[in-house]
């Protein structure tokens, strides 16, 4: 299933903000097998991160060339309780992501059987 849109998870927004879905984007398309190195020019923090992590800088990964990061009229909340569903890739409708109030609502396109 190719990916239509990438919604933003914000975490550790400080000042006891709760974690949430505050964005959205279309994707334009895909690039596979993009070397890291590529999307770490420029960004210590993220080639820190993989090293700190161990990740080979030489491995590649999938990279989301998109539209506009448009703001959501309102937050899609990750409640505390709600687990680690938001820490993980899932795919949902564009429909189901915007009637939830919050990220534990959200039932994915598996669960709704769409392909």
């Amino acid at each position: 299933m190719k990916a239509q849109y990438i919604a933003f998870l914000r975490t550790h927004r400080g000042k006891g903000k709760r974690s949430a879905i505050t964005d959205i984007a279309a994707v334009e398309r895909t690039e596979s097998y993009v070397p890291r190195k590529v999307t770490c020019k420029g960004l210590p923090v993220l080639t820190k991160h993989y090293q700190t992590e161990g990740d080979d800088l030489n491995g590649t990964h999938k990279h989301y060339i998109l539209h506009k990061i448009v703001p959501l009229s309102r937050e899609i909340t990750h409640l505390k309780g709600e687990g680690t569903k938001a820490q993980v890739r899932f795919s949902t409708t564009f429909s189901e992501l915007m009637r939830v109030n919050s990220v534990g609502e959200i039932i994915t396109a598996k669960k709704l059987k769409i392909s």
